[in-house]
């Protein structure tokens, strides 16, 4: 039976943690009567840990705002790491798709990851209203009133120049229930949409007092 004699070696010179490559780390044999000390030299490495990043699209669905939008969370793990950093974005604004992304780059002790979402940012409801009118017979052409804007804040965008209310003009006395109008939408506004819900547009021109 060999005499247990590891309470005479000396490695801490061979102790590391960061990764890299440690060559030429001493360790050491104390020695005692029956054994000549001795000492020597070991090549040691410690390789890069992996990590992994996860990108999480939080809530939806999106509707275009105007703003840019952020439901995007991101975690970075791996050996003694830990981190929640913030998203990069691409195309968050404007109605369609987006994208969320975060790269980990390379660090002294871990490799690098990545990885990438993307999400849909719908079209929004324009606010229209169109005001029904009711005249009396003069002889000119009437058409209804209207307002077109986006749902941008603080200051919305005028979206009149996207409506059409040529069906709602009408000259000689009469009630015109049901006038058409249309809003022709754009890549943030849905192509017909209204304010509230949608109403037969009535409109009526009284004959002249004879």
């Amino acid at each position: 039976t060999p005499v247990d004699l590891t309470g005479l070696m000396t490695v801490s010179g061979t102790t590391q943690t960061n990764a890299g490559t440690y060559n030429n780390a001493p360790w050491s044999f104390a020695g005692n009567g029956n054994y000549n000390a001795t000492s020597g030299t070991v090549n040691n490495a410690i390789g890069k840990a992996a990590t992994t990043t996860v990108v999480t699209i939080n809530g939806g669905p999106f509707t275009y705002t105007g703003s840019a939008q952020t439901p995007a969370t991101v975690s970075v793990t791996g050996a003694n790491l830990s981190i929640i950093p913030t998203a990069n974005y691409t195309n968050n604004v404007n109605a369609g798709t987006a994208n969320a992304s975060y790269t980990y780059v390379e660090s002294a002790n871990h490799l690098g990851s990545s990885d990438s979402e993307n999400f849909t940012i719908g079209k929004a409801a324009a606010v229209i209203t169109v005001t029904p009118y009711s005249v009396t017979y003069d002889g000119n052409a009437h058409t209804s009133t209207f307002t077109a804007v986006g749902v941008e804040s603080p200051t919305p965008v005028d979206l009149t120049g996207l409506m059409t209310v040529s069906g709602t003009t009408q000259t000689n006395a009469g009630t015109y229930n049901n006038a058409p109008w249309s809003f022709a939408g754009n890549v943030q506004e849905h192509t017909i949409m209204h304010h509230g819900v949608l109403q037969a547009t009535t409109t009526t021109l009284q004959r002249a007092a004879q």
